[in-house]
């Protein structure tokens, strides 16, 4: 767990059955590449989601309704 609670993350623990089809060097690139943009994405101390969190609670929560999740508006690395 790269944060604890504070964002999902997936673990590396490198399964044997992916030895034919992907090395285990390449398999943790990949885990920590996807690690990396889940914590930037459900960081509960960034800037973007202090404001969002702001705007709800000045707007009722209607910008809930039309605002994108900050996990699909991440940004492409």
């Amino acid at each position: 767990m790269v944060k604890g609670d504070l964002a999902p993350t997936y673990c590396n623990l490198y399964p044997e059955i992916l030895d034919p089809l992907l090395p285990e060097q390449e398999f943790r690139n990949i885990v920590q590449h996807i690690n990396k943009t889940l914590v930037q994405a459900f960081d509960p101390y960034s800037t973007w989601n202090w404001i969002d969190g702001l705007l709800g609670l000045a707007t009722g929560w209607l910008w809930k309704t039309f605002d994108p999740v900050a996990s699909k508006r991440s940004k492409k690395s």
